[in-house]
C-alpha cells in the first residue's frame, strides 16, 4: 500500500472519529482554548489534532478570508453535513462523526475541494480546521 498525504490525513480524521466514538476528551494544546459556543465545540471535536488543524485553518482563512467568522462558518459546515445546530448537539458523537465523513465524501464527489499547503481537502474539512484559528 502506498502512503500518500491523503491517506495520512484520512487516518488522522478516522482516528479522531474513533476518539469521538469512545467518548475521549481531547486535551487542548497550549494557546488553544475551548470555544464558548457548544456547537463550535462539537464541530471542532471532529478533528483530533488541534495544532495541525489550526495550521491548516490559518492557511484556509488566508485563501477564504470571508469565512473568518466562527458562527457563519459553523452554519456552512452544518449545511454541508445536512444538519442544524440542534442536530449537532443532539447527535451522539459517533453519529456526528459519520455525518462529517459523509459530508467530506460528498465534497470530493462534487469536486468541492481546496489545496492547502499541498494537501487536498474537502471544503468541509478545511472549514472545520478554520474553526481552530
Amino acid at each position: 500500500m502506498t502512503v500518500t498525504r491523503r491517506s495520512v490525513l484520512l487516518a488522522l480524521v478516522q482516528a479522531g472519529g474513533l476518539a469521538l466514538a469512545f467518548g475521549r476528551r481531547m486535551a487542548l494544546a497550549p494557546g488553544l482554548s475551548p470555544p464558548a459556543d457548544p456547537i463550535l465545540a462539537r464541530l471542532r471535536s471532529l478533528l483530533s489534532e488541534p495544532l495541525g488543524a489550526r495550521h491548516i485553518g490559518q492557511i484556509n482563512l488566508r485563501q477564504a478570508p470571508a469565512e473568518g467568522e466562527p458562527m457563519p462558518l459553523a452554519s456552512l459546515i452544518l449545511s454541508s453535513m445536512e444538519l442544524t445546530g440542534e442536530d449537532a448537539l443532539r447527535l451522539e458523537r459517533p453519529a456526528l462523526a459519520r455525518r462529517f465523513s459523509a459530508g467530506v465524501r460528498a465534497d470530493f464527489a462534487a469536486g468541492r475541494t481546496v489545496v492547502l499547503d499541498g494537501w487536498i481537502l474537502s471544503r468541509t474539512e478545511a472549514r472545520v480546521c478554520a474553526l481552530w484559528t
